[in-house]
């Protein structure tokens, strides 16, 4: 099992709903960047004919990810009620994280976006991409399996994993939040990004016409 092979210890004593809530994140996250970032080239007929704010292309395509998004959580309340387990305290926060990682996504999205409307092999590039980050990402394994010595690393590099064991941590009965200054890290570099990016992405909205 893969469980076995990842070594995992769950907490709530589920592999299955440990491994779930955070899929459910990921695919928020994978599914936003993704319909992000091909969001003007496959719209291209109306951004090249019809003058309006580019920012609503990227940020419309959220509004089906969160509906997917919603369905899963719907399938956990089953699955938790089913376990006889309530949800933790830390349910509170889900809506915290659900922010801070579409921040994320849209942010790295608007950057994808920019760069698909000139350079096209982007949108090959990154369906091969996104996958390797679900590795990266602790989605079937938790943080404290890696080596205390890599861990600060590992959340410095990648800001979507304390976000992720946030999420699993407000969902799976037992989980514990990240250290404090990592998910502080996690807040501002989503934030920070998504800010950026799009006034960026504003700015440069006019020139999309022309080389979409």
């Amino acid at each position: 099992a893969f469980a076995d092979l990842a070594r995992a210890s769950p907490p709530g004593g589920s592999y299955f709903l440990f491994t779930f809530v955070v899929l459910v994140a990921w695919n928020l996250f994978s599914f936003t960047l993704s319909k992000t970032s091909f969001s003007l080239v496959g719209n291209s007929y109306l951004v090249s004919k019809v003058y309006f704010p580019r920012l609503i292309l990227p940020l419309s395509g959220t509004l089906s990810t969160l509906l997917d998004f919603a369905v899963a959580l719907a399938v956990y309340v089953v699955l938790l009620a089913f376990q006889g387990s309530a949800p933790p305290v830390l349910v509170l926060l889900l809506p915290v994280w659900i922010t801070l990682i579409l921040c994320l996504a849209l942010g790295a999205g608007f950057i994808a976006a920019t760069l698909t409307v000139k350079y096209r092999d982007i949108q090959h590039i990154l369906p091969i991409v996104i996958p390797f980050l679900l590795y990266a990402s602790p989605v079937a394994y938790d943080v404290s399996q890696i080596p205390v010595r890599y861990q600060t690393v590992f959340y410095l590099v990648n800001p979507l994993a304390a976000l992720i064991a946030g999420m699993r941590a407000s969902l799976v009965p037992g989980g514990a939040l990240p250290p404090l200054a990592f998910v502080s890290w996690s807040a501002a570099v989503p934030l920070g990004l998504f800010a950026s990016r799009a006034a960026v992405f504003k700015r440069k909205e006019r020139s999309f016409a022309d080389v979409v």
